[in-house]
This record gives structure tokens, C-alpha cells and sequence, in this order.
């Protein structure tokens, strides 16, 4: 257990860089005196551990250090196969495919669990857009494309792409802009191209420039529901509609969860209910689900 979380620790502090004994401790769960005991036993590993006093102090490796030592078990190769698995049966490129085949033969236990993902498989446009992107990022150049927002509004953008990211049932780039990082949906995007004009800056680490992002200023918008539905669709509602029972009687049960403002995939499935649910907050969403029906009646009601 010490011999893992001393490489844990390790790989830590190659990606994090100077952290507290405090940080340390909390994400490891163990105690700052443990931590300090971790770090005299990584030092006498030679691992070059540097430390730092004071309030702004901590711990980190010496830049330009790297394992060298074979530091992945058996179990972990055949995690790892299991994830690439199921990221190239998504994706299906032949360098995904390739490197899985490499790494399941460094796993020598079969693991028991099968990730498939090819339910999410894109339109080729969209793979275009991720090779175009990738581009741009590989010969440090910025992108122009059209975008399309959630108000169906059209701009021209340019922007320094940062990195792409899966997330909300969809690919987004992360690019900076003048006023920081922010987030287009590859779907919304068109006539893109290699801006080669322009140089593209240096950035963070894309997980960093996340983390950064995750402040209510640059969250995307949710809102929350309040459904009332037939127990009979229990089940189908929480698998397509994920979230709380707050109280239920023998033939209803009342339903809250909280969705992104400006996507529509949760607006579909709820109408896919019909009758069997009913929402009964916010009043806008309700009035939006009148007013549609209105027109969809008049659009059908000539058979």
C-alpha cells in the first residue's frame, strides 16, 4: 500500500508540480506527518524531491525528471486496455486501434469488464473538424471557422485552440479568446481552416485550463426541473432522465433534475414520455411545451 502511494505521490508532483504537504495529505487521505515520512522515503530512492518552507512552500520533483523504472502493474495495463478499447470502438482510428492491440499485449490479466462506446460515434464532420484541430495545435497555428450559437446566432470566429474535450454527449474545443478560455461545440462548427498567419500561443495543461473553467462564471447554465410522473415509467425515467425522487405515492412520484440550459437532448427525451410526465416547474418550460404543441397540432391535424 506505501509502495503505491509512494508512486502515486510521484506521478502527482510530475503533473502538478510544486504542491502542499497539506494537498498531499487530503488527496491521499492520510495524515501531513505520513506525507513527510513519504517524502524522506522518496528521497532515499533518489527520487529528486525538492522541498520548500513557508506558507507558499510544498513539495516538488527536480524539473526534468522522468521514470525510468517499469512502474505500471499488470492490472493497471489491463485498465488501461479496457479504456482504450472502448475509446477507439467511439473513435475508430487506426492509431487508436493500433496502440490498444500494444497494450493489451503488455496486460496479461483479461479483465472482466468491456467498455463499448461506439454508441457515441460522430458524424464524419466532426472527426474532420478533430483533425483539423489537432492540426492546428501540432503546427502552432489559430483556426477560423463559422459558429452557430444556441440563440442561432452566426459569428466568424478565430481562436487559439487550446485542446478538445467529450462532455454534455458531444465534442467541444477549448480555445483561448481575449477574454480566456471558453468552449465551442464541434457540431456548431463550420468552414473550418488553418489560420497560418497567425501563431498560436503556449498553454496549460488542457486539464489545468478545465479546472480553471469550473467557476460559476464559465459553467454552462443549468436549470432545474420539477416533473410529476407515472410510476409505471420509473425506470425509463431515470436512466434517460437522470435524477431525485423527492416523494412518491402509489401511482406518481415527483421528480427533480438539473440539465444544461442551452443543449436540447434533455428536451427531446422529456417529450418522449407524452402524457406520463408533467412538469410542473420552471413556468417557462411548461409554456414552451404548450406553445410547441400548438403548432405541432396545427402542423398535423390535417390527415
Amino acid at each position: 500500500m506505501k509502495r503505491d502511494r509512494l508512486y502515486g505521490i510521484t506521478i502527482y508532483l510530475l503533473n502538478h508540480g510544486r504542491t502542499s504537504a497539506k494537498t498531499l495529505a487530503e488527496y491521499f487521505e492520510v495524515s501531513v506527518r505520513t506525507i513527510q515520512r513519504d517524502m524522506d522515503a522518496l528521497s532515499m530512492a533518489k527520487i529528486p524531491i525538492i522541498a520548500y518552507p513557508g506558507s507558499d512552500g510544498g513539495y516538488e520533483i527536480q524539473e526534468g525528471y522522468r521514470l525510468d523504472e517499469q512502474w505500471v502493474n499488470e492490472e493497471e495495463f489491463s485498465m488501461m486496455a479496457t479504456a482504450l478499447q472502448g475509446y477507439s470502438s467511439a473513435m475508430g482510428e487506426n492509431q487508436v486501434v493500433d496502440l490498444c492491440e500494444k497494450i493489451e499485449q503488455l496486460s496479461k490479466d483479461d479483465s472482466h469488464i468491456l467498455l463499448d462506446f461506439s454508441v457515441l460515434q460522430e458524424h464524419p464532420r466532426i472527426y474532420q473538424h478533430l483533425q483539423i484541430i489537432k492540426t492546428a495545435m501540432q503546427k502552432h497555428c489559430c483556426l477560423r471557422f463559422m459558429y452557430t450559437n444556441a440563440r442561432n446566432e452566426r459569428k466568424k470566429i478565430v481562436a487559439d485552440a487550446a485542446g478538445c474535450m467529450y462532455k454534455w454527449y458531444a465534442w467541444y474545443m477549448i480555445a483561448k479568446m481575449e477574454k480566456g478560455y471558453r468552449m465551442y461545440k464541434l457540431v456548431r462548427m463550420e468552414d473550418i481552416e488553418l489560420v497560418k498567419d497567425m501563431q498560436a500561443q503556449p498553454h496549460p495543461a488542457l486539464r489545468e485550463i478545465i479546472a480553471s473553467m469550473h467557476d460559476e462564471k464559465h459553467q454552462q447554465p443549468m436549470i432545474e426541473i420539477r416533473l410529476r410522473c407515472d410510476k409505471a415509467k420509473r425506470l425509463s425515467i431515470l436512466e434517460y432522465l437522470p435524477g431525485e425522487i423527492l416523494q412518491e405515492d402509489k401511482k406518481t412520484f415527483l421528480y427533480r433534475l438539473y440539465v444544461p440550459k442551452d443543449e436540447h437532448f434533455w428536451y427531446a427525451n422529456l417529450l418522449a414520455f407524452g402524457d406520463r410526465i408533467e412538469v410542473l416547474q420552471p413556468i417557462t418550460l411548461r409554456k414552451r411545451i404548450y406553445e410547441d404543441s400548438k403548432r405541432w397540432i396545427q402542423l398535423y391535424q390535417e390527415l
